[in-house]
């Protein structure tokens, strides 16, 4: 997936024709504005300059799940923001190798090999799995009257 498709599937600004709505931040009072003058009815620039709506509202998406839970979608959007950071220099983690949970698709922290969230269901699975195969054990164990 590239920067230009992660836009078009979740940029709102982005038309189905790939053309800008030219919806814009405002940087001094945080609000959401139209704008004629910038983007607007243009072709989406995300692909060849820096967008801050992009980079405001649709970069952050990426950190969470999509609905399906589909491990390469997220993986993909994940290699876009990449693409997209380093044609743009922006401050973030830019490596050659980005590694995924193998459950999820999220990011991976260093040293780790589960995501935290996949961490936990991991764990309580085990857990789930250990008392079952227990109380089975003491099901099949004669009962010794005394």
């Amino acid at each position: 997936m590239t920067p230009l498709q992660l836009a078009k599937t979740e940029c709102c600004n982005c038309r189905p024709d790939a053309t800008c709505a030219g919806i814009t931040y405002r940087s001094t009072d945080g609000r959401f504005w139209q704008s004629a003058l910038l983007h607007a009815e243009k072709p989406c620039v995300v692909a060849e300059e820096r967008c801050e709506f992009f980079e405001r509202c649709v970069l952050p998406l990426v950190d969470q799940a999509p609905p399906s839970d589909d491990a390469r979608l997220q993986a993909s959007r994940m290699k876009a923001r990449e693409q997209y950071r380093r044609k743009h220099n922006l401050p973030g983690r830019q490596s050659a190798h980005l590694r995924t949970c193998p459950d999820c698709g999220g990011e991976l922290a260093p040293r780790r090999r589960v995501c935290p969230a996949c961490a936990i269901k991991r764990r309580q699975a085990a857990y789930r799995q250990a008392r079952d195969s227990r109380r089975s054990a003491q099901q099949l164990r004669p009962k010794t009257e005394s």
